[in-house]
């Protein structure tokens, strides 16, 4: 067996960390795999420093296709959780959010709150990209 090479042009094929931080995107937020097309767009953007990882989650969150599933705050909330920190919501902060929101807050503004995070920070970083 002799060894070969491959090499790939497809965008999605040029950095792997980044690839994987739009690939949980659409599993955990979108709860789907990935299209070709919008994968490759995503990371592309990415990869230019056309938006950082808090834009595109943005992107996620106020999809169509995230708007059209009509999620209850708390359906938010645990989905910005699992998104954004990996994990699920711990008690004392989904209450904490879920007054913050009873009080006027935005999901915009919640959002925001996820982005700015130190959590939010580290798992961009081990994607390889900035917040």
């Amino acid at each position: 067996i002799q060894a070969g090479s491959w090499y790939s042009s497809e965008i999605r094929d040029q950095n792997p960390q980044v690839t994987y931080f739009v690939y949980r995107l659409y599993e955990v937020c979108l709860e789907r795999k990935p299209d070709e097309v919008g994968l490759n767009d995503w990371v592309s953007r990415l990869l230019r420093g056309e938006i950082s990882g808090s834009g595109a989650a943005r992107g996620f969150f106020f999809s169509n296709e995230v708007l059209s599933k009509n999620w209850s705050n708390q359906q938010f909330l645990t989905k910005a959780y699992q998104t954004l920190f990996d994990r699920n919501p711990d008690r004392i902060g989904m209450n904490d959010w879920l007054n913050r929101i009873a009080n006027g807050w935005s999901r915009q503004d919640v959002l925001n709150g996820f982005f700015g995070s130190e959590e939010f920070r580290d798992l961009c970083a081990t994607y390889g990209i900035t917040r």
